[in-house]
């Protein structure tokens, strides 16, 4: 795969600091022995060769604290980072909207089997009006591209329905993926972060972590709003694209199995997206779809009950895998896996590295560009603002844990663009601490206004680095990276 694509400390250490290490090892042979038997089960919708490639592999978590440390410090980009059993760990196993879950029935007789089924429940139940989303199905195996029911809008699930249920093959009812979906309206919640959101999540990634202590007011950006809900099937996918906004994405597994391939940030995501954008990576695959993930720089099977990060920034195509995981048996080997349905969801978010904050500043300088950027971009540029003064006016008043790393990612953006240099500026001169002696205030103010200028001075020369430094290779930048819709 090449030098890791980012500068600064990760927890843990990167992949190529961690090949050697005996937990990375072991980590490394479960993973791939867990891949054969999950993938056997399901007659390799993607190639053996690809998904045991060592250099393809995705590095792995083993602690919430190292999970919560590489969303808001760590730098993912070129990789797939994988929690295994982080739901549980997490406390997050109970998320799932009451609704959804009494559609799914996961664990029971006579739980759901497909996307196609749960969304017929929840219709009979008389619970589907109050969700919005997008449902999609493919005509036939073969087709890359699939159908949306209803049209390609997000919008209310009811008449989505009615959709699918006149178009939609019998036969092609596997392929059913239920996508983004979210509440239709706003609902009040009590975690004391948002006043509203539209979630269908009883506690979002991001109220979690803010619950195991995390400071999440000191990310640039996440998105539990409105960020979606996901069921498929075995034969379920979505198609290979790149998100409109930079951000990456923090995916919970519920259920069943989720494969992942991301490519190269830069030149390998402009290829594959001239030759398969939008189309589908589920099985049957064509030649140039196992050519294209020869050339993925990442491919992850993420587990039932496990927790995952990667750039959404990159081109990366997803495809369920209708199986839940192996069990051990007592007298030792495994029972086989069995169909599931594949339950998952996303939120977006941008962390405090700076390669993270580089990507992201990209992405801001292309949309102050384009006249035609729609409201959600417009939006997401207005939260950056707001969520760069309060980590401005925390770093004046001394309140961060780590000074070097918001001063580093503060630089990256405030050279990049006009309006955050202007926040970070006007933080400079008014979040002061009236509770400080005057001494202290100009001394801080100080440290601040030469903590910012000598980080813009080294440009991508500074790391950005977490608490915790190790070297990696830096990357080269992209000046036109192509975004589309998710």
């Amino acid at each position: 795969m090449g030098a890791p694509m980012c500068e600064g400390a990760t927890s843990p250490a990167p992949r190529s600091a961690q090949d050697g290490s005996p937990q990375a090892s072991a980590a490394l042979e479960t993973y791939q022995h867990h891949v054969k038997q999950v993938m056997d089960a399901a007659s390799w919708p993607w190639p053996e060769h690809v998904m045991l490639q060592r250099e393809k592999q995705p590095r792995f978590v083993h602690t919430v604290q190292d999970f919560l440390h590489e969303l808001q410090y760590g730098c993912h980009l070129d990789e797939i980072v994988v929690f295994p059993g982080g739901v549980k760990a997490a406390e997050q196993s109970t998320a799932i909207h009451p609704d959804i879950r009494e559609a799914l029935k996961l664990g029971e007789d006579d739980q759901a089997q497909t996307a196609y089924d749960v969304i017929g429940r929840m219709s009979a139940a008389g619970t589907l009006e109050t969700f919005k989303g997008k449902v999609n199905y493919r005509k036939s195996l073969s087709d890359r591209k699939d159908t949306p029911a209803g049209g390609s809008s997000n919008s209310g699930l009811t008449k989505k329905w009615e959709d699918l249920q006149r178009k939609c093959p019998e036969d092609m009812r596997s392929t059913v993926y239920l996508a983004e979906i979210r509440r239709l309206q706003a609902q009040l919640v009590e975690s004391g972060l948002r006043h509203k959101r539209k979630s269908t999540m009883t506690t979002t990634m991001r109220e979690r972590a803010h619950l195991l202590g995390m400071d999440v007011k000191t990310m640039l950006f996440w998105d539990d709003f409105s960020e979606g809900f996901f069921i498929g099937g075995g034969n379920s996918s979505y198609g290979l694209h790149v998100d409109c906004i930079p951000t990456s994405n923090v995916g919970t597994v519920f259920a069943g199995h989720k494969l992942l391939a991301i490519w190269n940030y830069g030149d390998g995501t402009k290829r594959v997206m001239k030759d398969h954008f939008r189309n589908h990576f589920a099985s049957p695959l064509v030649p140039s779809q196992v050519q294209a993930l020869e050339s993925a720089c990442a491919v992850a099977l993420a587990p039932p009950g496990s927790l995952y990060i990667f750039s959404g920034a990159q081109a990366h195509a997803v495809c369920n895998v209708g199986f839940s995981a192996p069990i051990l048996l007592n007298h030792g080997g495994f029972a086989p896996p069995m169909p599931s349905l594949v339950v998952s969801s996303y939120e977006a978010f941008v962390g405090m590295h700076q390669r993270h904050a580089d990507v992201m500043a990209m992405g801001l300088k292309k949309l102050d560009g384009d006249s035609e950027s729609d409201t959600d971009l417009e939006e997401f540029h207005d939260e950056i603002i707001d969520n760069v003064t309060v980590i401005a006016e925390r770093l004046v008043k001394g309140r961060l844990a780590d000074n070097d790393t918001a001063r580093s990612m503060l630089s990256v953006l405030a050279t990049s663009n006009p309006r955050i240099k202007e926040a970070v500026n006007h933080c400079e001169d008014t979040a002061v601490d009236d509770s400080d002696e005057d001494t202290c205030k100009s001394k801080r103010r100080r440290q601040y206004r030469d903590g910012i200028a000598s980080s813009t001075d080294c440009g991508s020369r500074n790391s950005g680095a977490s608490p915790t430094p190790s070297s990696s290779a830096s990357a080269a930048q992209l000046d036109d990276q192509t975004v589309v819709g998710k």
